[in-house]
């Protein structure tokens, strides 16, 4: 991500966040040399330790307008109060012009009963929560929905129908959304 991130910005600063320490140690191997992106062990379910975390304070500038990334992450929070509250926090912590990527498993996009199942199964073993369109659009409270909205993931501004894959038998498991702070 902060390849992408610095390619589009050069000024850009990234943190990246994961409650695995050893994904975290791994990051910040590869970040060693890059003082504008750092990685640091949290925990979406306790925001305000990540937003509190030093190095985040030292590197980020809340005052200013950035994007938070919450990819394939809130489902990890089942319990859907803790789940609303988390994002809440994060969103009233960007400044206006800020905008926040979320993208979330849901049930309504598996068309194949062998996907219901699967995406069940995983449900169960990982104690997470796949949710319905109009719980994932919650999230997105206090937020301008950009175009197109909350959609499939290969449905977000695709360059073409190849690159969606609109034919293939599944088109994923998560909806996508990206939403700006006014």
């Amino acid at each position: 991500m902060h390849e992408v991130a610095q390619a589009a910005l050069p000024a850009a600063q990234v943190v990246y966040v994961d409650v695995d320490s050893i994904a975290v140690a791994h990051s910040k191997a590869i970040l060693v040399d890059n003082p504008t992106a750092i990685a640091i062990r949290g925990d979406l379910r306790t925001p305000d330790d990540i937003l509190n975390h030093p190095d985040v304070d030292a590197l980020l500038d809340f005052g200013r307008p950035m994007a938070v990334l919450l990819a394939t992450v809130i489902h990890y929070v089942p319990d859907d109060d803790q789940a609303y509250a988390a994002v809440r926090r994060l969103r009233d912590a960007m400044a206006p012009g800020s905008f926040m990527v979320i993208a979330h498993g849901t049930p309504e996009t598996q068309r194949s009963e062998s996907r219901r199942q699967l995406a069940a199964a995983f449900s169960r073993a990982n104690d997470t929560k796949q949710r319905t369109p109009e719980e994932i659009g919650r999230f997105f409270h206090g937020l301008d929905l950009v175009e197109p909205g909350l959609v499939l993931t290969p449905l977000w501004r695709p360059g073409g129908p190849d690159d969606a894959g609109l034919d293939a038998p599944e088109l994923g498991m998560s909806l996508v959304g990206v939403g700006r702070k006014l």
